[in-house]
């Protein structure tokens, strides 16, 4: 695995890409467009990604259906907006985000969904779409980091970053991998594992925290916890309503647990050009509930 290790460094603290991504979201759609399906009394549809999934949805609910209480107090209000719209509507839900976006995720049929825009709760729906997990190219990083004289280097694998979790947001992570120290795993591809099928999130997780035991790289923060958040199947794809499930996630980890430093990893994307609208929400307001998210760039163009 080290070996594999040594391949890339996708791990990148990108502060451009999050003050580009907050400040690019203001608005999760085109003005003239909300306004004019607004005038309409229906709620927009959105087609972000270019490669979407048809018949798969993304549906946001308004802020002010919403309570202004805590964290727990929304979580429930979404519970109960969700299940009686999937009730009304007949639809299965396969995800149900609290704690970023406010919604669900879902196969939603035609005549359905048009019914579903005149719903007063709904805010806007977007199609869903495909990511990936990034390809690796050569890692002159690694050396430039300098991970082998971190203050935890003890050469036996002992030494270890401490009082700090990173959430490997990906294709999950080989759970009993010597080299890495994997405090748990949840998995939202429906494979029922956090176990890695592809080696991609293991790679990563690699990078990000292999132990210090004089065996080619070390991480970049020797032996910190890493927790798996299967996101990406076996293949390397997934989609945007599996990784915004996972950012919900990671985020209502940090609400419960909010002295414990968190960090999240996302080495994934979609094509060139593609802008994700509930995504972007879902980042910028994990961070602002205090989870630090480290960002692949430069794979892409």
């Amino acid at each position: 695995m080290k070996k594999r290790v040594i391949l890339t460094i996708s791990l990148i603290f990108v502060i451009s890409f999050l003050i580009g991504l907050i400040s690019g979201c203001s608005q999760p759609f085109e003005q003239e467009q909300f306004s004019q399906t607004q005038q309409q009394g229906l709620a927009p549809v959105i087609k972000s990604a270019e490669n979407t999934i048809p018949g798969k949805y993304i549906v946001v609910f308004k802020e002010n259906v919403l309570p202004k209480g805590d964290f727990k107090s929304v979580a429930q209000t979404v519970n109960k907006i969700a299940g009686e719209i999937a009730s009304t509507y007949g639809l299965n839900l396969e995800h149900v985000y609290r704690y970023t976006i406010r919604g669900f995720a879902a196969e939603i049929p035609e005549d359905k969904l048009i019914a579903l825009r005149a719903d007063p709760r709904i805010d806007y729906i977007e199609e869903d779409g495909i990511v990936y997990a990034f390809a690796q190219t050569l890692p002159w990083g690694i050396d430039r980091i300098d991970a082998d004289i971190s203050s935890t280097k003890a050469g036996d694998g002992s030494g270890s970053v401490s009082g700090v979790r990173v959430y490997v947001i990906d294709t999950g992570i080989q759970l009993n991998h010597p080299d890495l120290n994997v405090v748990g795993g949840v998995d939202f591809t429906g494979k029922g594992t956090a176990d890695d099928g592809n080696g991609h999130g293991t790679h990563v997780a690699g990078i990000i925290g292999a132990k210090d035991d004089n065996s080619y790289v070390v991480g970049v923060a020797p032996g910190v916890e890493l927790f798996a958040v299967k996101v990406l199947g076996d293949d390397g794809s997934g989609t945007f309503s599996n990784v915004i499930a996972g950012v919900d996630f990671v985020t209502q980890q940090k609400l419960n647990n909010p002295n414990l430093p968190m960090v999240a990893n996302m080495s994934l994307g979609a094509r060139t050009g593609t802008s994700y609208n509930s995504l972007d929400y879902a980042v910028v307001n994990s961070i602002n509930a205090g989870v630090v998210y480290a960002i692949a760039a430069g794979n892409d163009g």
